[in-house]
């Protein structure tokens, strides 16, 4: 496949997507860091703070409410560091803090490595379906399921499954931001069928499907995942953010 992807259309939905659920409104030409205040419709928790590094060196970090005034004039007067801010943010909760993720998005400029669809793809979507989804569900292990979001019933959450031999051997939906058009990429592969790189054939696939909905498909991988970020990569996926998050724990 060789469709032509405008970049800067892409780049402007990322934005806008990113906008509705931090809020930081415009984006200036350039800057170190740019401190803002939770975006309240997004529910973030008060007790935590959100990095997002953009690979242009762009630092957008959001902040509780309470805590805008001291933490953006801490973090205008320092250079950014991750453990500054965590041991900063430490000293004013009173509590430990704790880094969790990062998580790296990924995003389609280019199809050049797409190939034509699985014919063992199929789409679930019949009543019949979600016994066999929560059959699947069931037999991975509490940390699989644990990795991605899946709602059978949330009519925004496109799955599809792929059978090898008769065998269920990869689950994937892609869950739509109706604001925006971004599609969120969930892959579910039991461990014993990742080395046979069926979820490329499936992530593939779906992809195709993403893009001939005129959507935008979002793949995102916790930085200490390999196999996942070569995965995306030999799609011609492109690194354009990653998210930390400084959470409160008890």
């Amino acid at each position: 496949m060789n469709k032509k992807i405008d970049k800067n259309k892409v780049n402007k939905v990322i934005f806008n997507f990113w906008n509705n659920f931090l809020n930081f409104k415009e984006i200036p030409v350039s800057w170190n860091n740019l401190t803002i205040i939770h975006n309240r419709k997004s529910d973030l928790p008060e007790n935590q703070i959100n990095i997002l590094s953009f690979y242009n060196n762009w630092n957008i970090i959001s902040v509780p409410k309470k805590y805008f005034n001291i933490l953006s004039k801490y973090l205008n007067s320092n250079k950014y560091n991750i453990e500054k801010l965590l041991i900063k943010f430490e000293s004013i909760e009173n509590k430990k803090v704790q880094k969790f993720w990062p998580v790296i998005f990924y995003y389609l400029y280019n199809t050049n490595k797409l190939i034509p669809k699985n014919i063992n793809v199929r789409q679930l979507k019949w009543i019949i379906d979600k016994s066999i989804f929560n059959e699947y569900i069931e037999s991975c292990t509490k940390e699989e399921q644990n990795s991605v979001d899946m709602d059978f019933d949330d009519k925004t959450h496109i799955f599809f499954w792929l059978f090898i031999e008769k065998k269920l051997v990869s689950l994937w939906n892609y869950s739509i931001d109706i604001d925006t058009g971004i599609s969120h990429i969930w892959i579910l592969t039991h461990s014993k069928y990742v080395k046979n790189w069926y979820w490329k054939e499936l992530v593939n696939t779906l992809v195709l499907d993403i893009l001939e909905k005129g959507l935008i498909p979002q793949y995102r991988v916790k930085h200490n995942n390999i196999a996942s970020i070569k995965l995306a990569e030999s799609l011609w996926f492109e690194k354009v953010l990653e998210w930390i998050t400084l959470m409160t724990v008890e």
